[in-house]
């Protein structure tokens, strides 16, 4: 969903200007809440649960796991909202600098940088 908001926001700055493309980027956000903040409350809610019906007892440990990806993930997506109008309106900068502080985070090599 997030992802159409790259084509979207282009035609909007270009045939309406910055003003319409605040109200998208507010509706859309309020939109990607509205429906995924009932899907983190269950995954928190329900995480015990999950892991019982998912992989049986003696799971207790993960429910923690799956309550702090949750969280995790509800924020990545509500952002996403922002990254994808910067994108759709050129506006890479901030997309390169984010990605060049995940970048060893997600390669493995973090702790390779922090230590030296």
């Amino acid at each position: 969903m997030v992802s159409a908001f790259v084509p979207a926001a282009f035609e909007i700055e270009t045939k309406n200007g910055k003003s319409f493309l605040n109200e998208f980027y507010l509706r859309g956000s309020k939109y990607l809440i509205l429906v995924s903040a009932p899907i983190l409350y269950f995954l928190i809610t329900n995480a015990s649960l999950i892991m019982l019906a998912w992989m049986g007892k003696g799971y207790g440990k993960a429910v923690l796991v799956i309550q702090i990806l949750a969280v995790g993930y509800f924020a990545n997506l509500v952002s996403g909202a922002a990254s994808s109008i910067a994108i759709g309106v050129a506006k890479t900068k901030f997309e390169m600098k984010y990605s060049i502080l995940i970048f060893p985070r997600k390669s493995g090599h973090f702790e390779e940088l922090v230590v030296r």
